[in-house]
């Protein structure tokens, strides 16, 4: 379903064929691209959305439907926490299995034990309030063009369609960037994490 166009770009409902894409995506728009993580990084960072939330994400895509950018999304964190390592564990395991050598021993148990478990949480008072939670990446080539606003703009009106009253993310304190395309599109400051990460949080409103 095309929710919103502009110029040679498109925002629509994500489908299971998309997949490849949004782990490419994933990879692309990681820190580093450290090469260890390409199948790491979407099996905890993409997969679990596409396949157990797959109607609140969504993607940007050019004129030949190609994703560009995506906005995956949960809109009950509590139950996407608790469900996380029942569905993604095994997985992971094994992908961080094929890459066991290239990891020091420190490193690999503590990559392991982060990416096994969803930790990007909000204090429980906070997420009562700001219950849903999403990932945003844009390629790097596609940046810059308004597609992280027609993103966003989409899913805030999704989720206040489904009746959710907040949203949250967590950011690197370092990542100015994306700080600056957050609260410029409504996000506000909700909790800094002792490990580097901000929350912020948006209340959505029905306009009618």
């Amino acid at each position: 379903m095309v929710l919103c166009c502009r110029m040679k770009y498109t925002v629509r409902s994500a489908v299971p064929g998309d997949t490849a894409a949004v782990n490419r995506i994933c990879f692309l728009t990681l820190d580093n691209n450290d090469e260890r993580y390409r199948e790491i990084a979407g099996l905890h960072w993409a997969i679990p959305y596409l396949r157990y939330e797959l109607e609140h994400c969504f993607v940007a895509v050019n004129e030949d439907n190609e994703p560009v950018g995506y906005i995956l999304s949960s809109p009950d964190t509590n139950y996407f926490r608790k469900q996380f390592r029942h569905r993604m564990k095994k997985e992971i395991v094994r992908a961080f299995r094929k890459k066991r050598k290239e990891f020091s021993i420190g490193l690999y148990f503590r990559e392991y034990f982060e990416s096994t478990r969803y930790v990007d949480t909000l204090p429980r008072a906070l997420e009562k309030e700001y219950p849903a939670h999403l990932h945003i990446n844009i390629l790097p080539g596609f940046q810059g063009q308004g597609l992280g606003v027609m993103l966003m703009d989409v899913l805030k009106k999704h989720l206040i369609e489904i009746g959710c009253p907040g949203i949250h993310l967590g950011v690197g304190r370092e990542n100015t960037g994306a700080i600056r395309f957050y609260e410029k599109t409504g996000f506000k400051l909700l909790k800094k994490h002792p490990f580097r990460i901000f929350y912020y949080g948006i209340k959505l409103k029905s306009t009618e």
